[in-house]
């Protein structure tokens, strides 16, 4: 019974955090989306500040740690991984933190500290994504460490397995997005990929097709384009869209070129042989795996926190400041979307031109495109941006740049590509049921 207990409270508790709505002051979201709330309206500004000296002293430290290499850096495992990079990598973490000190202190280029560029990564994005980081991770070990991905694993390996060839165990990356945020669930894609519970194929599919931003979003954005009061056809669209080009995703010819293979040095982890669901066999794998958890599982996460802090989040500042400046101070996006304005008129979508623009502009960042599209005075372009906007999955400012920093190794031309072909795939879907329903 004790065995059991250790498998089911935890479990339970994990669930109840990272998925249940709770109510409270009148607002009905999950426990990050409270922890987000709380700092938004209560200790930004602290948040902010630490950021801002997570930056200084991120800069100092990977630049000894690249071109001067001292002995305290050299012999501690840990700060070498994080401080001794390429130039490449120097350069981008260094120029991304003296972004975040421009911004906080308001110094610098408008192009680079205005409302719609570094100030909007930094104020709107950073706080949030550092309580989702580090809420997220100290209580990620409920869902990995006590048995709830093996339970559920073995019992949705038929459909997760037939509709979408990924382990069964997946489905709770899904869901940490789907009613979380789209960010942690590719932590946990990747963290179980590293552990070698997904072969590089499988990662690959999850974190480009799972990653959906997180419904209390979702419905902010709903609201700022006037569908709040039919919210249920708009998030609807979204998770039909996503699970359909989910499916042509990962049967697509070009998975092949990314290895079926477990993580060198780790190995396969996980036996999900046989497509019949066993309860009992559910159970037991999971009170077996319960049984490796204790409060260590969630000491461990801190140095993942500091690392996190220190390396994501410059480098998303980096990335999502130049992105943002790219949309908003160049015509680059105009140029590109000349070629499929074309297609949006002969379909007969109002405002052709910016609805194709804003259907690339994503890239940058998912809130972009809600901007640019907000003062149209049709629905159905409004529609069909607002839930692209979701179904592309990657951008930028947040996904796109947590892609590139994960062990699956991704590169700046595979995100694009990712990006694009998600946007081709989910635009006919979008475009039917906004002609039927809108």
């Amino acid at each position: 019974m004790k065995k059991s207990l250790k498998f089911i409270l935890p479990s339970l508790l994990g669930l109840a955090l990272f998925i249940l709505p709770i109510t409270f002051n009148g607002t009905t979201t999950v426990f990050l989306g409270h922890a987000n709330g709380f700092v938004k309206n209560n200790i930004k500004d602290q948040v902010l500040f630490y950021g801002m000296l997570i930056s200084v002293i991120t800069i100092i430290l990977s630049i000894l740690g690249s071109l001067v290499r001292p002995k305290f850096i050299k012999d501690n495992e840990m700060l070498e991984s994080m401080f001794n990079m390429s130039l490449g990598g120097l350069v981008i973490r260094v120029v991304g933190a003296l972004f975040y000190i421009m911004v906080y202190f308001k110094m610098g280029p408008k192009m680079v500290i205005g409302e719609y560029t570094g100030g909007l990564v930094v104020n709107d994005f950073i706080g949030s994504l550092l309580v989702t980081f580090t809420v997220g991770n100290l209580i990620l070990p409920f869902l990995l460490d006590f048995g709830l991905l093996e339970f559920l694993g073995n019992l949705s390996k038929p459909i997760m397995r037939t509709l979408f060839k990924v382990p069964g165990r997946s489905a709770v990356d899904a869901i940490t997005s789907f009613v979380g945020d789209g960010t942690l669930g590719i932590l946990v894609t990747d963290e179980q990929h590293a552990k070698g519970y997904y072969t590089k194929r499988e990662a690959i599919i999850i974190s480009t097709c799972f990653s959906v931003v997180g419904i209390s979003f979702t419905s902010f954005v709903a609201e700022e384009l006037g569908f709040s009061e039919r919210f249920p056809l708009f998030y609807g669209t979204i998770i039909m869209t996503c699970i359909l080009v989910a499916m042509i995703i990962a049967r697509l010819p070009i998975m092949k070129r990314y290895p079926d293979e477990y993580m060198k040095g780790v190995g396969k982890q996980i036996s999900e042989e046989g497509s019949q669901v066993n309860l009992k066999v559910a159970y037991v794998t999971a009170v077996k795996k319960a049984e490796s958890g204790n409060v260590a599982s969630f000491g461990k996460m801190l140095p993942a926190i500091l690392n996190i802090h220190m390396t994501f989040i410059p480098t998303i500042v980096f990335v999502g400041t130049l992105g943002l400046i790219t949309a908003e101070h160049t015509q680059i996006f105009d140029y590109i979307a000349m070629p499929i304005t074309p297609i949006f008129k002969i379909l007969n979508i109002p405002d052709a031109a910016l609805v194709a623009k804003a259907s690339l502009v994503g890239f940058t960042d998912m809130y972009l495109p809600t901007i640019f599209i907000k003062g149209s005075e049709h629905e159905i372009s409004k529609f069909i941006v607002g839930t692209l906007s979701f179904t592309q999955l990657i951008f930028m400012a947040e996904t796109g740049s947590i892609l590139l920093k994960t062990k699956m190794k991704f590169n700046i031309l595979e995100v694009a590509g990712f990006f694009l072909l998600r946007t081709v795939l989910s635009l006919p879907i979008i475009i039917v049921v906004a002609k039927l329903f809108v």
